[in-house]
């Protein structure tokens, strides 16, 4: 509030939960674990890559510095769902933690995305029905991560890496 009373363009963004292939909660989701009032709590996080996307259209001006917004994919979803679909992806079983922390999740509500998606000109990625990423190595580089074509793509990428 300080920040928007002095007038200067202020960019607000409010971040749903974070997934993608490396993040700590979906890494967490990966290992199956035990999920409070089992996995009823609605969540409709966001794709790390959406997110990066919005950081850099904000830095590199396709977005103007003006607005609150909340990041949040289109798909709502229980916490159970999403913990099926991560569980699904390829990568490690065991690790990742809860970030945010379960109590934060727990106030999370679920999000409108559109007004987001229209200021940034992104399409939310979906997650439900399938995993979305995967991580590839292009020769003599370092690790990347991008979007896959879809299911087939995804199990096919279990080897990939």
């Amino acid at each position: 509030e300080h920040v928007r009373a002095c007038g200067l363009p202020t960019l607000t963004l409010r971040f749903a939960p974070l997934v993608g292939p490396l993040t700590p909660l979906w890494r967490k989701l990966r290992s199956r674990p035990g999920l409070p009032n089992g996995g009823r709590k609605l969540v409709n996080p966001v794709a790390e890559l959406d997110a990066i996307d919005t950081i850099l259209r904000a830095l590199d001006g396709r977005a103007s510095w003006q607005g609150w917004y909340e990041v949040a994919g289109d798909d709502v979803l229980s916490l159970a769902e999403l913990c099926a679909i991560a569980a699904r992806s390829p990568g490690e079983r065991s690790g990742g933690e809860w970030e945010p922390a379960l109590d934060e999740i727990a106030e999370h509500r679920p999000a409108e995305s559109g007004p987001w998606a229209r200021h940034f000109g992104i399409v939310p990625t979906a997650l439900a029905g399938s995993c979305r990423w995967h991580r590839v190595r292009p020769p003599g580089s370092r690790a990347c991560v991008r979007r896959s074509a879809g299911p087939a793509a995804c199990a096919a990428s279990a080897t990939a890496v």
